[in-house]
């Protein structure tokens, strides 16, 4: 999945794959996967950060969580993660084209 993207960036002999924004933007990108219980190893549809994010919101949401997520930390961390997500789906999905799908 995603993980071989980075290592494959990390690894490859060529000075474009080794910047460190686009590795840092992999990395970021995972995490947000990762947060919001998507499949890391298909691609990402509009439908599926919104469909996860809502599910997710109503376990996480201070005013109808339990006492646990109270503060709203994961809540404001699962905007963040949809709305970047969303921001970047066209991006993210054309980086796992060019590195998984062959021919």
């Amino acid at each position: 999945g995603l993980y071989h993207l980075i290592c494959a960036n990390a690894l490859a002999p060529s000075s474009a794959a080794k910047n460190s924004n686009t590795l840092r933007f992999i990395v970021l990108v995972i995490r947000y996967i990762q947060l919001l219980e998507l499949n890391e190893d298909t691609d990402i549809t509009e439908e599926d950060i919104s469909s996860s994010y809502r599910a997710l919101s109503k376990i996480y949401h201070p005013d109808i969580a339990n006492s646990r997520y109270k503060d709203g930390k994961k809540f404001k961390e699962l905007k963040k993660a949809r709305d970047y997500l969303l921001e970047y789906i066209e991006d993210i999905n054309s980086i796992r084209k060019d590195y998984f799908y062959e021919d």
